[in-house]
């Protein structure tokens, strides 16, 4: 049988897949050069009145042209229907990850999970996976570090995993292939560099940067973004192991 792992992937929210609707009302609609005399959704008590009067005599094509459309999304939730804005997505709040375990996630696991650090939400989905929730406004602010709270609960799960060398304890997730190439990176272009760090990308592409070359400190602030948007791993030679 396989050796006990986890793997972590983004969790993305489903409904940000129409985004678009969501923080930009109308996009679909034509320029705003073109010039509507109606706006379709109106407060103005005398509204219908102001329609029968303006339409009379115009076609139907006519009356399209002169009127405008404020679309609101909303969704069904068990306390009613709600408005979707950018703040009504639970991923603005919370920095989603789902867990996946190649054993069962028994009531036990979800226990010892709740228990750990930095957890603030646990939401089973299966048998071997699980979605957990960190708090983002603490993780942006800096005073709760991502990686350690996510290898805490991994050491919480599989115990000591020290018997492994660091860099295959962090990319316990990609192939044997990917974690072979990301160590002849380490030992070939960045140990002896000062400081350095590798990311791995999801699809298990490598970027590398050390301190010696120019704007080390930006690209080290963008690839730690990347990673909290889209997965990956990020190795910093600086890490304490």
């Amino acid at each position: 049988m396989t050796k006990k792992a986890i793997v972590w992937e983004k969790w993305i929210d489903p409904l940000n897949s129409n985004i678009d609707e969501v923080e930009y009302p109308g996009h679909h609609l034509p320029p705003e050069n073109e010039s509507y005399d109606i706006e379709f959704l109106s407060s103005d008590p005398d509204f219908e009145d102001k329609m029968e009067s303006h339409y009379t005599g115009q076609t139907d094509e006519d009356r399209e042209k002169k009127v405008s459309f404020n679309p609101t999304r909303i969704t069904s939730t068990p306390h009613g229907f709600v408005t979707l804005t950018e703040h009504s997505f639970a991923s603005k709040h919370f920095d989603f990850w789902t867990l996946h375990y190649n054993r069962d996630i028994t009531a036990d696991i979800i226990k010892k999970i709740e228990e750990c650090d930095g957890v603030e939400t646990l939401t089973p989905l299966t048998r071997y996976r699980a979605r957990i929730g960190f708090n983002r406004i603490l993780i942006q602010a800096g005073v709760l570090n991502l990686t350690e709270a996510k290898r805490g609960i991994e050491k919480c799960i599989l115990g000591n995993t020290n018997s492994r060398p660091p860099h295959e304890q962090e990319l316990a997730m990609f192939s044997s292939d990917i974690v072979s190439e990301a160590k002849k990176i380490i030992s070939s272009k960045l140990e002896g560099k000062g400081v350095w760090f590798l990311y791995v990308f999801p699809n298990g592409s490598i970027e590398c940067m050390s301190s010696e070359s120019k704007g080390f400190a930006e690209k080290n602030k963008m690839f730690e973004q990347i990673q909290s948007l889209i997965g990956g791993k990020k190795i910093n030679s600086t890490k304490d192991w």
